[in-house]
């Protein structure tokens, strides 16, 4: 994977891509923006030896991906219900699985079970010890409204 600093900051490569063709610097198919960059600089293009001057790029190793358990495995971390006041066709009136982290959870429950009703019921477990071992306490129980 490449990676790139810019001014000191890290940068994606979309932003890479994005800076090399305001500044004129267009890579296509026989040549990438980087090893086009690299020729205009060496043709004495000043914005490009100004980019390049403040640009580091590295390779680097590819982390391993960490494995997230399913939605329904009891080695996540937190269990989810979403109780519904009607029940839902071809669903039911409990929605319920589990995650590890609760990032955007409330975003996710909107997106995907709150189109339908304007409120829902939430519940939501952790266990406070590591899997195959189970302390769960309610750590959230409230209305969330759409």
């Amino acid at each position: 994977m490449t990676q790139y600093i810019y001014n000191g900051k890290e940068i994606s490569h979309t932003s890479f891509i994005s800076l090399c063709m305001s500044n004129g610097i267009n890579g296509g198919r026989k040549m990438s923006h980087y090893d086009k960059l690299v020729a205009m600089a060496e043709e004495g293009n000043q914005k490009a030896i100004d980019i390049l001057n403040n640009l580091e790029v590295r390779e680097v190793a590819n982390k391993p991906k960490q494995e997230e358990p399913s939605l329904h495995s009891p080695k996540n971390r937190y269990h989810i219900e979403v109780h519904f006041n009607e029940p839902l066709e071809n669903l039911g009136s409990v929605v319920s699985f589990g995650t590890m982290n609760l990032d955007g959870i409330d975003n996710y429950i909107r997106r995907y079970w709150m189109y339908q009703q304007p409120e829902v019921h939430i519940i939501i477990r952790e266990n406070l010890k590591t899997y195959p071992e189970f302390d769960w306490k309610v750590v959230r129980d409230e209305k969330l409204k759409a």
